[in-house]
């Protein structure tokens, strides 16, 4: 098995650095995303209803 070279490897650890930052931020925008659609949909609602 041949070990991979200093540039091949930084690229490597950068990429799934950036993966796992990438994924992470993503998945907890999705999650918040939902709690405040609800809010927004709540208060449209409650807002244009009363109008």
């Amino acid at each position: 098995m041949k070990k991979a070279g200093g540039e091949t490897c930084s690229e490597l650890k950068r990429g799934v650095w950036y993966g796992i930052t990438l994924g992470t931020s993503a998945g907890v925008a999705g999650f918040a995303a939902v709690p405040l659609a609800q809010v927004a949909n709540w208060i449209a609602a409650n807002t244009y209803g009363r109008v």
